[in-house]
């Protein structure tokens, strides 16, 4: 279907959210840019008020047209939700998918994972159904060169919740660090003390890759002096596990492979998306917010590239290759 579409004269663009299909398992949204002319339309339940006038809800998928163009960017991902009456936790596949207007593959990455990233930020990601989709629908306003967003959730059979999900060991291990803990631990054993605070420098490294962290502000999270951070960073960059991204050691990001990896899975840095070959054309994108998620997705691509941009705030990094017959590219969202 062509971008440029008759419009009726005197037609407002909205941001509009249309269910298209729903069952006991299965819930399936788009949201898209639209002209409306008729908001009187009784198919309309509701119109956004405030700084959300431009946001239209319908009642039913009849307002849905036909596009047959096909789907240009999908993510997939996990959440567990809490049943706020019953208190019953379940599992639910959540999935993307974005049509853009005239953009190269590269333009609709970059801006696919823009998006990504901010939904998956930790201080804003909704917590429920509704907040969920107003965030998606805010999103979409934002991005200019999306055309429309297939939101699908799937609510797994009890039988299938992934119940040892590392999220359990993960938050053991964050718990691990009280602060009365560590100084008891450290009053007791000094070298068990420094044991744990490097596990908790490389997890706070983790998560905010790809990003790096200033050495100031891995002290405050450990609470911990700046000289003995940096004692122990240099230690674990000896081990191969982090590095220095400045000439005076203040700014530590994880490495990304092993050292025996070296010979078969290159990394390039790069400033600019632009930069990216045109001849990477992957087919599937594959988005990760856990460090370890991200090294299990790179174990099974082969004939693998990564590229790497570091800059405060605004890193990516990118591992394309190929599973199987596809071509892939994976990435990493910053938790922190």
């Amino acid at each position: 279907m062509s971008n440029q579409q008759y419009q009726p004269r005197g037609a407002k663009e909205y941001v509009v959210l249309i269910p298209l299909h729903k069952t006991s398992t299965i819930n399936i949204v788009l949201i898209e840019r639209r002209k409306v002319a008729d908001i009187t339309d009784k198919n309309i339940l509701h119109i956004g008020s405030g700084r959300n006038v431009d946001f239209i809800i319908y009642k039913n998928s009849q307002p849905a047209q036909q596009d047959n163009e096909p789907v240009q960017y999908v993510s997939q991902f996990k959440v567990f939700m809490t049943d706020k009456k019953t208190q019953e936790l379940h599992q639910e596949n959540r999935t993307l998918r974005l049509w853009f207007y005239n953009l190269t593959k590269n333009q609709c990455l970059s801006d696919a994972n823009e998006l990504i990233r901010s939904l998956f930020k930790t201080d804003e990601f909704p917590r429920d159904y509704f907040s969920f989709i107003k965030r998606l629908m805010e999103l979409l306003r934002m991005f200019a060169r999306i055309r429309k967003i297939e939101l699908e959730i799937q609510t797994l059979d009890k039988n299938t919740l992934d119940i040892d999900h590392p999220i359990k060991q993960y938050v053991s291990r964050l718990m691990l660090y009280d602060n009365d803990y560590l100084s008891e631990m450290y009053e007791k054993s000094p070298e068990r003390y420094a044991d744990l605070i490097k596990e908790k420098l490389l997890d706070l490294l983790e998560q905010a890759f790809p990003n790096p962290m200033f050495v100031n502000d891995l002290a405050k999270y450990v609470e911990c002096d700046g000289q003995t951070v940096f004692q122990y960073l240099v230690e674990l960059e000896d081990k191969n596990l982090v590095k220095h991204l400045d000439q005076d050691g203040q700014q530590w990001t994880r490495v990304i492979i092993a050292a025996e990896e070296e010979d078969t899975h290159k990394v390039i840095l790069y400033k600019s998306i632009s930069e990216l070959s045109s001849s990477f054309q992957p087919t599937i994108a594959i988005i990760t917010v856990n460090y370890f998620e991200k090294l299990a997705v790179d174990a099974m691509i082969e004939n693998k590239i990564t590229f790497v941009r570091h800059k405060a705030g605004e890193s990516n990094v990118y591992t394309i290759g190929t599973i199987g017959p596809y071509h892939v590219v994976s990435t990493k969202l910053p938790l922190i």
